[in-house]
């Protein structure tokens, strides 16, 4: 992840590992992914790895392969993607943490149609 202020816990891009197949290795397009924000093109981006190696290298940076956009669509403008990560809280925590992500957007058309997406999501590994 790559902070957005040192004030606060904030990032603008997100790197994930999956296994999605269940086959035990961390391979593929699929499984290494990352996305971020461009407050130039005002949209979401994302991008893929073939290795976690690579995929470690290059982060959130402009190397290697290019970002693709997946929110321009010549509709909306995405005005915020965040990442918040903070302490989950309950019974059972040890080792879990919990992503906030905030999505903020308006209609390109109406600017005064806009709307904020938060949603909140546990982690069930703590490596990062």
């Amino acid at each position: 992840m790559q902070r957005v202020s040192a004030a606060a816990p904030l990032f603008d891009c997100v790197l994930i590992r999956y296994d999605s197949n269940a086959d035990g290795v961390l391979s593929g397009s699929n499984e290494i992914i990352g996305y971020r924000y461009n407050g130039t093109l005002q949209a979401i981006e994302f991008k893929s790895w073939s290795t976690a190696a690579t995929q470690q290298s290059e982060r959130c940076i402009n190397t290697g392969t290019a970002w693709e956009a997946i929110t321009n669509n010549g509709f909306t403008l995405v005005t915020n993607l965040s990442f918040k990560i903070s302490p989950s809280t309950g019974a059972s925590t040890q080792g879990q943490r919990q992503v906030t992500i905030t999505i903020d957007g308006r209609s390109r058309q109406n600017q005064a149609l806009d709307m904020q997406l938060q949603r909140e999501v546990r982690l069930r590994n703590d490596e990062y």
